[in-house]
């Protein structure tokens, strides 16, 4: 495996100063999946409550452990915790918001490039290296290809999105299973670019002819990237978009689960994206921080109530509201040094 890491800037996405503003503050870290919404939810937070969330797009193997160190309020992260973990850890998992995992290409002639999940495997896998591969022009009969290099563009950070799109690859792929699997830091079997965080994919693939990359949608919407179609479980290739999530999450049954985390990855659905995802935050059963994790509860609770339509048109969906009620009831198992449930109102 052959690694180039990209310089990038700071990933301090947004952080309020408490002395700037006057306004109390809470802290929080991980996951860059959410951030954008996270950082509109915030903005708009400070502004009818006076109360400031600093939140920084660090990745969310990051998130966690800052969380189990007990040196932020909350935690974020793309992938859910298991029941074992979370009572490990003494922490609260909670949903926030639904949203995909997307290929992104930087070739001429690309548009609506198709891809299956074998080709796309392969492709990360380096057994295809390059953009006219008789394979991928199979299912491209209608693009001019051109005999171009591929550079596959991942995260070098450990990464909820790298979790998703390689338990993705793993589902479709026997090979990427037993080689590879699902991880959030693998190691990547081919020459790789890699860049922190999703805002350093973005721009690694932006910069970068014949690149290959993944990355929330919500990035492709705002930034306009070239994303690919996938064909999905019904045999169809398709885009991805809110309504592709939104079918992902009915062929799911997630809204009559009972904990909500219900795997979105590859449903039947005939309109599904393939690569649907649920995105998570982390509260310390017992804070540390108490007065923060007052606020930062307060803060999740509003964005229930009142966010819903900030995140959309954002390249996410809001939780199916059954899994929004079982959401806030999970608010109560934060607890104060009493035991009581910790009072953010």
């Amino acid at each position: 495996m052959n690694v180039k890491h990209l310089p990038l800037a700071s990933l301090l996405l947004f952080a309020v100063s408490p002395l700037a503003h006057g306004n109390p503050q809470a802290t929080g870290a991980g996951a860059s999946f959410p951030a954008p919404v996270y950082r509109s939810w915030a903005k708009n937070f400070e502004a009818s409550q006076k109360i400031a969330i600093a939140y920084e797009s660090v990745g969310s193997g990051e998130g966690v452990r800052r969380i189990v160190g007990r040196a932020i309020d909350f935690g974020a992260s793309d992938t859910a915790l298991s029941a074992e973990e979370l009572r490990k850890r003494g922490l609260i998992q909670i949903p926030t918001l639904i949203g995909g995992i997307v290929p992104v290409v930087n070739v001429p002639g690309a548009g609506s490039l198709r891809l299956t999940g074998d080709v796309l495997a392969r492709i990360y896998l380096g057994g295809i290296g390059s953009w006219d591969h008789a394979d991928i022009k199979a299912l491209n009969p209608h693009l001019q290809l051109p005999r171009q290099a591929i550079v596959r563009v991942v995260r070098s950070d450990e990464s909820g999105s790298t979790k998703a799109f390689t338990a993705y690859l793993s589902g479709v792929s026997p090979q990427w299973a037993a080689a590879i699997g699902a991880r959030g830091l693998p190691r990547w079997p081919a020459e790789v670019l890699a860049a922190k965080g999703s805002e350093g994919v973005r721009d690694a693939v932006r910069v970068t002819p014949g690149a290959i990359g993944y990355i929330g949608y919500n990035y492709v919407a705002r930034d306009r990237l070239n994303s690919a179609l996938l064909r999905n479980r019904a045999g169809r290739f398709v885009a991805p978009g809110e309504a592709a999530f939104a079918e992902a999450v009915r062929a799911s049954g997630m809204a009559d689960s009972v904990s909500g985390q219900v795997s979105l990855i590859d449903r039947e659905g005939g309109g599904s994206w393939p690569i649907t995802e649920t995105t998570y935050v982390l509260f310390e059963r017992s804070p540390k921080n108490e007065e923060g994790a007052k606020l930062a509860l307060k803060f999740f609770f509003w964005a229930f109530q009142q966010g819903d339509d900030m995140a959309r048109d954002t390249g996410f969906i809001p939780l199916p509201t059954p899994i929004q009620f079982r959401a806030v009831r999970l608010f109560s198992e934060v607890r104060d040094r009493k035991g009581a449930p910790l009072n953010f109102f």
